[in-house]
């Protein structure tokens, strides 16, 4: 049973009061009752944790294809490998590491450092014996850190101000309350080197869902961290999340050669992949509304940046990103129609990073999907068809779906469970592990009792840890041949065929880790819309300026396009090809084959506000 004291109450109690203490520019933090009998909770855990994570294997659960293992793995902070392996499936517990790495992983004043990036859950007290990521981890040696950048939708301040000195400028960058009109974007001191920033919000059911860190070192490298977990510390330790690591050095201290621009050109090269990170990365800090927050500490001199500082592009552009071997993807709230645009955002965004990584889905296979999350959509077979176009990598997939008249992709039928699977936990699950620690999981009543709700495709949601319920956002894919009469297998994809962009025929499916939900907000809707409307406005007659500009911005926002609700940032990398059901076994964070929903407890799905949280 979850051994909890009211922790999804408790964080509610404690956001009632962050908001309150927040409201206005106090430095000093609320000493009610409640978070003095907080603190003293919360110190007897970090003992229990650190006590458990004595005893963890310091071995890292890295991501490489076979082969991999013929560089060396760097034993110290200015030696790095020239090439990085692939990040794909991670070896069972009971797989030695290639011969090739080292012993010794590179640290710095016992701190590990992560050159070629890192996926691990976080710990709990199932964990023991296998790597993980605290936030201590994540956050390394403070006598060394800088600054930093933390974004998550809920945040305890307190609780991230015990893992951070308070001479160190943090920027924490959260969701704003939920408003019938656009909420500006805001930056608030809430005491010396400690800043929030909330980004600007339409109305409606939008939220900042971003989950990055950036943490800036004295010794001249940046650590991205993409998590799955909220700044609570429930979210660290009483439920399963993930987070993925990686550092990154400084340009001036990485030797640049002409061979190395070269290889720059390709689509699937580390340059143009890092190079695309950090513009991803740049843009999603933006429109945080980060920037600003950078600023403000810079002007009450929290914070000292180089002279030639021009905002988070060019912070950015010091580092070398080079090494990267995942995709970012973004969601950006906002209605976006350029093709350009389009593909840099939101699902028909994830359709460019996989061909970006060689992850199109072969034409000779099927695309199997499974999704585990913690909050459920209201789906239709339309969005679910469009999303699962753009998760193939086909070029100009959504294209064709737009070209497809509206009744017949009405008519559309939900994907077979074979090849969609969506991953949550039943009442059965939730019941074995504790009500009491399902308050981060969301499903509403209505959208399961919804007629047509594509109740088949559910699976129950178990971590392969041990009963911990999980907060993880993942989405696992593979592909599958299915064999058709007079069809013949034998002939592997790639193998002795003509080369097709953005597949590789070594890679056998990806993996993404992040913060989006498998939900319309999270990921967008297509909208089919009328091509070329705006511009066929503009050439129809008006009687004034004013009523042409009015035409032609109605008319736009009719054309195809992609329309997305909220922050969202996750990383892709893929999984090899040659065993690609061990791979995907275990990248996964549940156990493999998931079980479909049954009968009874079995067969419906935790529902909090049906089955109430007991304690």
């Amino acid at each position: 049973m979850c051994q909890l004291r009211a922790r999804p109450r408790m964080c509610l109690e404690l956001g009632r009061l962050i908001r309150a203490h927040s409201s206005h520019s106090s430095t000093t933090t609320p000493t009610s009752e409640f978070l003095k009998e907080r603190a003293a909770l919360e110190r007897g855990r970090l003992e229990r944790q650190k006590r458990a994570l004595a005893l963890s294997m310091d071995s890292p659960m890295e991501y490489q294809t076979p082969g991999a293992g013929s560089s060396s793995m760097p034993d110290s902070l200015n030696q790095r490998p020239t090439k990085r392996a692939r990040i794909a499936s991670p070896p069972a517990s009971n797989t030695p590491a290639p011969s090739g790495i080292s012993g010794k992983p590179p640290q710095r004043n016992g701190y590990r450092i992560f050159w070629n990036g890192e996926l691990r859950h976080t710990p709990s007290r199932f964990s023991l014996g296998s790597p993980t990521f605290d936030l201590k981890t994540i956050i390394g040696d403070t006598s060394d850190l800088a600054w930093c950048i933390l974004s998550a939708m809920e945040v305890d301040f307190d609780w991230v101000a015990n893992h951070i000195p308070s001479r160190i400028p943090t920027i924490i960058a959260c969701s704003p309350p939920r408003k019938t009109e656009f909420v500006e974007a805001a930056v608030n001191e809430l005491k010396k080197n400690f800043i929030r920033c909330t980004p600007r919000m339409a109305p409606g059911p939008g939220v900042m869902h971003t989950k990055v860190f950036l943490l800036f070192y004295k010794s001249g490298r940046l650590r991205v961290a993409v998590n799955t977990a909220n700044l609570l510390d429930f979210d660290w330790w009483d439920i399963e999340n993930m987070s993925w690591v990686q550092d990154f050095p400084l340009l001036s201290t990485t030797p640049v050669s002409s061979e190395s621009a070269a290889d720059s050109k390709p689509t699937t090269t580390s340059a143009s992949l890092g190079a695309k990170f950090t513009e991803t990365l740049a843009t999603m800090l933006t429109r945080m509304n980060v920037g600003a927050a950078i600023q403000s500490l810079i002007d009450s001199k929290s914070l000292s940046l180089p002279a030639n500082y021009t905002g988070v592009e060019g912070m950015l552009a010091e580092y070398d990103f080079s090494a990267v071997k995942v995709g970012l993807v973004p969601s950006i709230p906002g209605t976006y129609h350029a093709q350009s645009e389009m593909q840099s955002v939101g699902h028909t965004g994830l359709m460019r990073v996989l061909r970006s990584v060689g992850a199109r889905c072969p034409p000779d296979k099927k695309l199997s999907l499974e999704y585990q999350g913690s909050s459920i959509g209201k789906y239709t077979a339309d969005w679910v068809r469009g999303f699962q176009i753009s998760a193939e990598g086909a070029m100009n997939g959504y294209e064709d779906w737009f070209e497809m008249p509206s009744k017949k992709r009405a008519a559309l039928p939900f994907p077979k469970k074979e090849h969609l699977k969506i991953m949550f936990p039943t009442l059965q699950t939730v019941n074995r592990v504790g009500r009491q620690c399902g308050g981060s999981l969301f499903f509403s009543p209505s959208f399961w009792d919804a007629p047509k709700y594509p109740k088949d495709l559910f699976h129950d949601a178990r971590s392969k840890t041990g009963p911990i319920l999980m907060h993880t956002k993942m989405m696992l894919a593979t592909f599958v041949t299915e064999q058709r009469a007079g069809s013949s297998s034998s002939n592997p994809a790639g193998k002795g065929k003509k080369a097709i962009s953005g597949i590789d025929p070594d890679v056998g499916g990806w993996c993404y880790v992040g913060s989006h939900n498998f939900t319309p907000s999270a990921w967008g809707i297509l909208v089919r819309g009328e091509k070329n409307a705006a511009a066929k406005a503009a050439k129809m007659p008006r009687r004034t300026s004013a009523e042409r500009k009015a035409a032609e911005k109605k008319a736009l926002d009719t054309e195809p396009h992609i329309s997305i609700k909220n922050f969202e940032l996750g990383v892709v990398f893929t999984l090899p090809s040659d065993d690609i059901s061990r791979a995907a076994g275990g990248a996964a964070c549940w156990g493999r084959p998931a079980a479909p929903y049954g009968l009874g407890d079995s067969g419906v799905p935790w529902m909090q506000s049906v089955h109430g949280l007991e304690v």
